[in-house]
This record gives C-alpha cells, structure tokens and sequence, in this order.
C-alpha cells in the first residue's frame, strides 16, 4: 500500500497536479506497482491490482492534497478534519500564490 501511495504521490508531484492523474498517467503508476509486485515473487492477477487501485485513487488524492497543504504551509501533518478549514487553508495557499506570481 505505500507503494503505490509513493508511486502515485510521486507521479502527481511530476505533472504538479493535485488532481487525479490521467488514465495514461494511471496506467503507469499501475504497471510499475505491478512490476514491484512481480520483483517480489508475488502472483497476483493484473486485473486484481488495477481494480485496487482505481478504488484507492480518491484516497491517495486526498491524502496527497493534506501533505501537499501541510508542507505549503508547514503545518504539522496532521491537517483539520473539517471542510471550512481545509477550504481556508487552500484559499491561503492559492493567494499566496496568485502574490507570488505578481511580484
């Protein structure tokens, strides 16, 4: 599982985007999570880790967007759990950026 978190994570840090990745994107990060899994002796049908990943994709973005904001804004990792919060915190990241570009 952190494979594919670090795989994906990494991927989305290359297109610095913090959106879902497109589906060749995806079936990158899915080709080489399988080639871990192949390197480690472990048979598991390649449909089988497809569909797991494409379950877990929600996941990893949000879980991408949290450390993203946390390392933006050098916060502790553990990030608010309520919407008006992370609403905020992107706000503050998008301005800071929007000031940046400016200057």
């Amino acid at each position: 599982m952190k494979e594919l978190y670090k795989l994906y994570h990494n991927k989305m840090k290359e297109r610095r985007t913090t959106r879902k990745l497109p589906l060749e994107q995806r079936e990158i990060v899915i080709l080489s999570l399988y080639d871990q899994i192949e390197r480690k002796e472990i048979w598991i049908p390649y449909d089988e880790v497809r569909k797991y990943v494409f379950s877990k994709i929600t996941k990893i973005v949000k879980s991408f967007e949290n450390n993203f904001l946390s390392c933006m804004l050098n916060l502790k990792p553990s990030m608010p759990k309520d919407k008006k919060s992370i609403i905020r915190i992107k706000a503050t990241v998008l301005s800071k950026r929007r000031l940046s570009t400016f200057s």
